[in-house]
């Protein structure tokens, strides 16, 4: 399963880049956050490793992010791992000439197991859940409550 989500950001790309690089900020936009641990690597850097926790209802799920590529201040890709499902995110960010900023989110998910079976039914909650957090990130960025 794939899909794209964009938003249009009133903030120039070094300024949306240190709010989006600042792992402080996560959870300020991605409100069911509850835990980072960072495993390995230089912090953000093409190899490290961080665990994220998030509480969906009444359990906690954890997420394994390996960062895949880094090119500041165009592009963030990573892995994300639970259970039988990766999700391979790729965040790129368009410096626009009146000093917005265009951040585009690809997904793509694949599915172990019967969840493989499912999901495409699925497919509307994981674009609805990722079109949230992005535009809880552009309020928050445009408020000042992340920078």
């Amino acid at each position: 399963m794939r899909f794209t989500e964009t938003v249009i950001l009133d903030k120039p790309i070094d300024a949306v880049w240190a709010a989006f690089d600042n792992i402080d900020n996560l959870p300020k936009w991605q409100p069911t956050l509850t835990n980072v641990e960072h495993k390995s690597g230089d912090l953000g850097q093409p190899g490290s490793v961080v665990e994220l926790t998030y509480r969906e209802g009444k359990r906690d799920m954890v997420l394994t992010e390996t960062v895949t590529e880094r090119d500041y201040p165009h592009r963030f890709q990573g892995t994300y791992t639970v259970g039988g499902t990766v999700n391979h995110v790729c965040n790129r960010f368009e410096d626009l000439s009146d000093g917005r900023t265009r951040w585009d989110i690809e997904c793509e998910f694949k599915f172990g197991g019967v969840f493989g079976l499912i999901a495409p039914l699925m497919k509307g909650a994981f674009v609805k859940r990722t079109r949230a957090d992005i535009e809880r990130f552009a309020s928050k960025l445009s408020s000042g409550e992340i920078a």
